[in-house]
């Protein structure tokens, strides 16, 4: 009997593959305003609310912001594997 969450299915190599997947397709989403769908809702929540978002103005601040998180879980994974 497996226990849920068991590692009896993963060797080391592929957790790492998906840890890697996982955080790259979590975090590099938010990069863009198209890139996940809560980026979308709350730009229209913020357009009706009279404070549009630009795809433009959203890149300025999401990419810096993804390519920091997506910095900061590779760091993590290189220290935990």
């Amino acid at each position: 009997m497996f226990k849920i969450g068991s590692d009896a299915f993963c060797t080391g190599g592929q957790k790492v593959l998906f840890y890697s997947l996982s955080m790259g397709s979590a975090l590099g989403a938010n990069n863009s305003l198209i890139g996940a769908g809560n980026n979308m809702v709350a730009a229209g929540i913020a357009r009706r609310a009279g404070y549009p978002i630009t795809y433009r103005r959203f890149l300025k601040v999401g990419f810096p912001a993804a390519v920091l998180t997506l910095l900061i879980g590779t760091l993590w994974i290189l220290i935990r594997f």
